[in-house]
């Protein structure tokens, strides 16, 4: 029994399980979020104020956790059927939407008395056009313009830096915005569409590397530094010293290498406020965490509903230390934390101990006492004279 693999309390932020929404929209209006039915959540992000945006296939929804509250802001039309990616600025908490469809990355505009959810967006970087490369009449798609007349290929994953700084993934490059001056360069990566197979090094500098798919781009919450995923690895890009990093996965003539971690078919990652990385994965445990503190990657005990149907699409990381996860399979949005600390006075002062025999937290008071036991399934506290009498057999000095 390990103080590390208390399990997660599910609870259901939004979405009624098993069942969808129509995509006609036209009925969509402020409803409690979880009575919401919801079609295909693939995309999170969340604002520095904890307003949670959800990307559900032609809708984008808005939700108070102050109030359970969920609302339309953005609808697109019915041709939105793969996932588009979302972020917030961390100075103003507007939300930004890297947009495949129009080759554009957008901005809302609005999330109160909103007029047309179709036209609730303005652009901010692309011109909607194709970027087609012609290397011999230098034409590389606007690099070194303004973000108005840049054409981009395949925008990805975006984040913003605090200084208003936008990083993209466009094809297999990574370009940013610089907010002063509203041109759009490239940073890292190239046009040119190519693979190649990693040698065992964990360090390259810009000009030795290309990307072969990124998808999701992240700023590292305390060293500002940018990490990329990028098929079966994880990258971190140090931008002032012109490097890249490999911080998970490892080729397959490298597998003897200790130095890398490797990865089983990643979707998506997020950090905590400590700097610990949170990775989504397609198939069990689905959750791993690197910690900063070891830089060991640890399984996270997701204690899940066999019969709940699972496809998660995309984690985000609150800022009361739970996670946010979304699951195409049931048609829900998550909130999972850890049962052993949902008490701020018995984490304080006490002591939580899981039994996963018995699916059981046994929360003790700070001179020992047991004082309740919390069903681990259903995250339901119940006070008892004596714990079971399993335990008991197993921890005879108790």
């Amino acid at each position: 029994m390990l103080l590390t693999d208390s399990p997660l309390q599910f609870s259901t932020l939004m979405g009624i399980r098993d069942q969808s929404r129509s995509i006609d929209c036209r009925n969509c209006q402020e409803n409690q979020a979880v009575l919401t039915k919801l079609l295909n959540p693939t995309s999170l992000t969340v604002s520095n104020d904890g307003i949670i945006y959800i990307g559900d296939l032609n809708i984008i929804w808005m939700y108070h956790p102050t109030t359970g509250l969920v609302k339309p802001v953005i609808e697109f039309n019915e041709e939105y059927t793969y996932k588009y990616y979302l972020t917030t600025d961390p100075i103003d908490g507007r939300l930004y939407i890297s947009d495949y469809h129009r080759r554009q990355i957008i901005r809302l505009i609005k999330s109160d008395s909103i007029e047309n959810l179709k036209t609730n967006y303005e652009i901010v970087i692309g011109d909607g056009q194709y970027c087609t490369i012609d290397l011999i009449n230098n034409i590389t798609c606007g690099d070194k313009q303004l973000a108005k007349d840049v054409s981009l290929s395949y925008p990805k994953g975006l984040t913003i830096d605090r200084y208003g700084t936008i990083y993209f993934i466009d094809g297999q490059r990574i370009r940013k915005l610089n907010i002063q001056n509203s041109y759009v360069t490239n940073l890292v990566g190239s046009f040119e569409y190519q693979i190649k197979q990693l040698n065992c090094n964990r360090t390259y500098s810009f000009n030795q590397f290309k990307f072969y798919n990124p998808t999701t781009i992240h700023i590292h919450p305390l060293d500002g530094d940018l990490y990329v995923l990028d098929d079966m690895y994880l990258y971190r890009i140090r931008i002032y010293f012109n490097v890249i990093e490999i911080i998970l996965g490892q080729s397959l003539n490298c597998l003897n290498n200790e130095n890398y971690f490797q990865l089983n078919n990643p979707i998506d990652f997020s950090f905590n406020s400590q700097g610990d990385l949170y990775l989504l994965e397609k198939s069990s445990p689905f959750i791993r965490v690197l910690r900063s503190s070891n830089n060991q990657l640890e399984n996270l005990n997701l204690n899940l509903d066999n019969n709940m149907k699972i496809n998660f699409a995309s984690i985000i990381n609150y800022h009361d230390g739970s996670i946010i996860l979304a699951n195409i399979g049931s048609k829900e949005i998550f909130k999972l934390k850890s049962i052993s600390l949902t008490n701020e006075d018995e984490q304080t002062n006490g002591l939580n101990i899981h039994s996963a025999d018995n699916n059981e937290i046994y929360v003790f008071n700070r001179v020992g006492q047991h004082r309740s036991t919390i069903d681990a399934l259903t995250g339901s506290r119940f006070h008892k004279d004596h714990l079971s009498n399993d335990y008991r057999s197993r921890n005879k000095n108790y």
